[in-house]
């Protein structure tokens, strides 16, 4: 089985009504061909990017997450990302969000799924999962 790491961006798009990326990946899960993880940080931008006042979307939000196995940033995860960093120089060219996401994949040995390939294209040896348009 495969692991695939979410980004915030396949995450808000699903809750905006845009994108079959999610709902996609969400079926492969059903399968057992895939396990759809979350690193908490993914869970902190979701719900500051997201209008929550209304119960009902945030009722929605978290049956969601409930589908996703949710995963601490430990110790590893923060000094792989460290790594990366000071490596390639990122500082600046690439949140540190992202960096932690991206160093959780890793960390993982999975595939990241996410809509932003720009920022997480400057992380050497993260394997990007191809999303169907």
């Amino acid at each position: 089985m495969k692991t695939v790491i979410l980004d915030s961006s396949i995450i808000i798009d699903h809750a905006r009504g845009k994108g079959k990326a999610l709902i996609q990946l969400l079926k492969l899960q059903e399968k057992k061909k895939i396990e759809l993880i979350v690193p908490t940080i993914v869970v902190f931008e979701f719900y500051s990017g997201l209008s929550l006042e209304k119960r009902e979307i945030l009722k929605n939000s978290e049956l969601l997450f409930s589908k996703f196995k949710v995963i601490s940033i430990n110790e590893e995860i923060a000094k792989t990302a460290a790594q990366i960093n000071r490596k390639c120089r990122l500082y600046q060219k690439i949140s540190v969000a992202d960096l932690l996401i991206g160093a959780a994949a890793i960390c993982l040995s999975g595939y990241l799924a996410t809509k932003n390939i720009k920022d997480f294209k400057k992380i050497p040896d993260l394997k990007i999962l191809p999303l169907p348009r």
